[in-house]
């Protein structure tokens, strides 16, 4: 029987999704996790690695040493719903510290403030920025993001994996053609700046609609002097050129969302912006656009509805989209985005499956089925006319 001294702490762990799967390993060596906890009804009652996932009100029917919380934008308030709970905030291990765990020592990290509230510190800064020097690029970063701020930290880059399978999937369909890499979506450069290491890209349009990701999306851009390869642009994209809500969100730079109807609240920040069409936007240039990457929260449909003619008369165009059912749920689109594609395009290659070793290219007539597999979560598409 192993000693007192050498025995796993016993944790509940707060969250199933992505992060938690990314932390799986260091969790299971360095802890002894009793129980899943979530809020999602759904999953109450049912089993994760033979592990029950139970209702957070029942935590206390287990003996704990600790609660670890892997999920990220919500994190907050998880912290604040134990807390009511009756759990001490010194018993609460906040898991998206893990993800920035480097050579450097972890220099950089998320607490529980004097408030009860999630803070970020590190050994630089305690703005609500900071900057982040790795091999490659320099950075200045939102404190908020739980979720690309671990990865710069830890890695240096958010979605390389995905960035590299984009690459090697487009010179192996479209071969090696060089020409403009359009990122739509393109938050703070994350995308935008590695994409300029790839000799195949000569120039990058960033597309990006919140005022503040915008401003540190040029500020990264001139950082690491790349205004003369990097054309930022301060609009969001549909299908038509007009003006459109965003929605910002309070915790989560990387999730604002372009939205319609009745979607003010007393906490809801919203900003007008300027929608534009990418047909609108590529029809005067002089250099052609082969490579997209598109992450609009659910808008996808509305974006790519507004490049057709882009899409139907270019035989060289590598695109990529986010496919996230929620999210075209919100926006009243999924269905209509199925239709594009098939109407669009003949394949499409599943880029979860890919990254994991498992290149298959699936008939775009299966599409539909994306929305059950992906139910509670999302994935990219890699589509192939």
């Amino acid at each position: 029987m192993p000693s007192k001294k050498n025995r796993k702490t016993n944790v509940i762990v707060f969250g199933t999704g992505q992060i938690f799967h990314e932390l799986k390993t260091y969790i299971y060596d360095n802890y002894n996790v009793i129980a899943f906890a979530d809020n999602d009804m759904e999953k109450q009652g049912a089993y994760l690695d033979n592990i029950e996932i139970i209702n957070p009100q029942d935590i206390f029917s287990l003996k704990f040493d600790k609660i670890l919380i892997t999920v990220t934008g919500s994190q907050k308030y998880v912290v604040k719903q134990l807390i009511e709970f009756g759990v001490a905030k010194e018993d609460i291990i906040l898991g998206v510290n893990f993800l920035m765990l480097n050579d450097e020592g972890n220099s950089y990290q998320y607490y529980i403030d004097d408030q009860l509230d999630i803070s970020f510190k590190c050994q630089l800064s305690g703005c609500a920025i900071i900057p982040v020097e790795k091999t490659d690029f320099k950075w200045i970063l939102p404190t908020k993001d739980a979720v690309i701020l671990p990865a710069m930290i830890s890695s240096g880059g958010f979605s390389l994996k995905e960035l590299d399978a984009f690459f090697l999937l487009a010179n192996k369909y479209f071969g090696e053609k060089k020409g403009v890499f359009l990122d739509v979506g393109a938050n703070v450069g994350t995308t935008s700046l590695v994409a300029t290491k790839n000799h195949r890209v000569s120039e990058v349009i960033a597309i990006e609609p919140a005022s503040e990701n915008f401003a540190l999306l040029q500020c990264n851009i001139y950082l690491n002097k790349l205004h003369n390869k990097i054309r930022g642009i301060n609009a969001a994209v549909s299908d038509t050129n007009s003006i459109v809500n965003l929605l910002v969100s309070p915790v989560l730079p990387s999730d604002n969302r372009v939205r319609s109807g009745n979607i003010c609240s007393e906490n809801t920040k919203v900003e007008r912006i300027m929608s534009i069409t990418i047909d609108s936007l590529v029809k005067n240039s002089s250099n052609e656009i082969v490579f997209m990457w598109l992450d609009v929260q659910g808008c996808e449909y509305y974006a790519l509805n507004g490049a057709k003619t882009l899409i139907s008369s270019s035989k060289n165009l590598a695109l990529q989209i986010e496919f996230w059912p929620l999210g075209l749920k919100e926006t009243n689109s999924l269905s209509l985005l199925c239709q594009f594609c098939k109407e669009h395009f003949s394949r499409y290659i599943d880029m979860k499956e890919y990254i994991n070793g498992d290149e298959v290219v699936h008939n775009i007539d299966s599409i539909d089925s994306l929305s059950v597999k992906y139910k509670k979560t999302h994935t990219d598409l890699f589509l192939i006319p």
